[in-house]
């Protein structure tokens, strides 16, 4: 399964739950950047993208950083309660499915809400392309400090007005946050003093701030870069100074200027074989496999004759009956992943596929893999990186380049790209990755 997490909004527990797409129309809007579709009325669906493409606006800007041309984020706007069908009180959540993300966010259309979920880990993917390996800490209160946005009359958006810190950790745990497992508790109080500490930088010293960034861009070793912006005998009394400045709380939002009005197309309506497809997507990135099949088996119920190509190609993914046809890039692409292809077969639909798909982080992914597999090492690294660069977000294209860089007996460089590996991870499980680091270490 190609996953590497799911970020849940919490939400107050519903007795009933509604499910995305049932009974109702499904819209899709595209927008440079964004993908979406949603089962609200299009005003409104177009309404959330043309803020997401602020957020982006504002995201990019402020890290200096671009995705690579052509790549997008898919979006599911989803009506009030229907998330639960998915993640138990959750009002949205942000999932990865074939190494992109999609962010799924719930409207209220009474209120004119927007749980605006996908705002805190649109910071994250917008980071990774301008960060190599972004510390845990940063990465957790940038994105905090970010995702509390407001859209004002006037087209600003606010962001970064509130924070509350019930307690503190030391900020040599913060800057070691990846290395050590802790207990929720303990974590929550990382979560909350990262983001008190990135609103005190941000509100009191930006010009060290700005040197961070600039460190962190250019893949600076944290140590080293830690002791000269945050030296050990100082840290102590830097953060007695966070402390007393949320607690005064006299910090002002930060407020953007009105930025470039984004271009929204209008589609055609989803169909409803198209709709169970979406479906059995979500539930794929959730890893319920059930349900997915079950949505795959209602798309191809409801699918025409001939078959859609898009459904054919999502049927041999999952290694199910599909019908034969033409070939064209959607279905090297499913071939290219398919486990019953020999090396070579695989190698050359995957080949077939990036000639489609040129700007696919997933299609290069499989390219490389397919190299690797028939030991050639270098083209595969050729490929990895540049799947690297569409889809910097993803941990199993990270995790593929330390295995060719591990093959090409380039050590220190796979070491290296393995703790940027890591640092793409939600959480890192004890005892994990014990057989990677094994290699690692015995790599010379």
């Amino acid at each position: 399964m190609r996953w590497v997490g799911v970020v849940v909004m919490m939400a107050s527990s519903c007795a009933t739950t509604t499910r995305f797409g049932e009974g109702v129309e499904v819209h899709h809007v595209s927008s440079p950047h964004f993908e979406a579709i949603g089962d609200v009325p299009p005003v409104r669906l177009e309404l959330e993208v043309r803020r997401l493409e602020q957020m982006f606006d504002v995201f990019t800007t402020f890290f200096q950083a671009q995705p690579a041309e052509g790549q997008k984020i898919s979006v599911v706007i989803m009506r009030e309660k229907e998330p639960l069908e998915f993640v138990a009180n959750a009002s949205g959540f942000v999932s990865v499915f074939q190494e992109a993300p999609i962010l799924v966010s719930s409207v209220s259309l009474a209120d004119g809400r927007s749980y605006f979920v996908n705002t805190h880990e649109l910071v994250r993917v917008v980071a990774s392309y301008a960060i190599p390996s972004p510390p845990r800490w940063f990465n957790e209160g940038i994105a905090g400090y970010f995702e509390d946005a407001s859209f004002e009359k006037n087209g600003a958006v606010k962001m970064g007005r509130w924070a509350r810190v019930p307690t503190w950790v030391p900020l040599d745990e913060l800057f070691t946050w990846q290395d050590h497992p802790a207990s929720p508790e303990r974590i929550s109080a990382r979560y909350a003093s990262a983001r008190g500490f990135l609103f005190f930088l941000a509100n009191r010293d930006e010009a060290r701030l700005q040197r961070l960034l600039a460190g962190l861009r250019q893949a600076r070793p944290l140590t080293e870069l830690y002791a000269e912006l945050f030296p050990p005998d100082e840290r102590a009394a830097l953060l007695e100074r966070a402390k007393a400045f949320v607690e005064e709380q006299k910090y002002s939002a930060w407020q953007t200027d009105l930025l470039r009005t984004a271009a929204v197309e209008h589609h055609p309506l989803l169909r409803p074989w198209e709709v169970q497809l979406w479906r059995s997507r979500i539930f794929r990135s959730l890893d319920r496999t059930a349900q997915m099949n079950l949505a795959l088996r209602r798309a191809q119920a409801e699918a025409p004759t001939p078959m859609p190509e898009l459904l054919a190609a999502e049927l041999l993914w999952h290694d199910l009956p599909a019908p034969n046809g033409p070939r064209s890039a959607l279905t090297h692409l499913a071939l290219a992943d398919a486990i019953d292809q020999s090396f070579e077969e695989q190698l050359s639909a995957a080949e077939l596929a990036v000639k489609g798909f040129p700007s696919s982080g997933f299609a290069w992914y499989l390219l490389a893999r397919a190299r690797s597999k028939v030991r050639d090492q270098a083209g595969a690294l050729v490929a990895v990186d540049r799947a690297v660069a569409l889809a910097p977000y993803s941990h199993n294209i990270r995790m593929l380049r330390v295995r060719v860089l591990l093959k090409l007996h380039r050590c220190d460089e796979a070491r290296a790209a393995f703790a940027t590996a890591i640092g793409v991870l939600e959480s890192v499980e004890p005892g994990r990755f014990d057989g990677w680091s094994r290699d690692l270490e015995a790599c010379r």
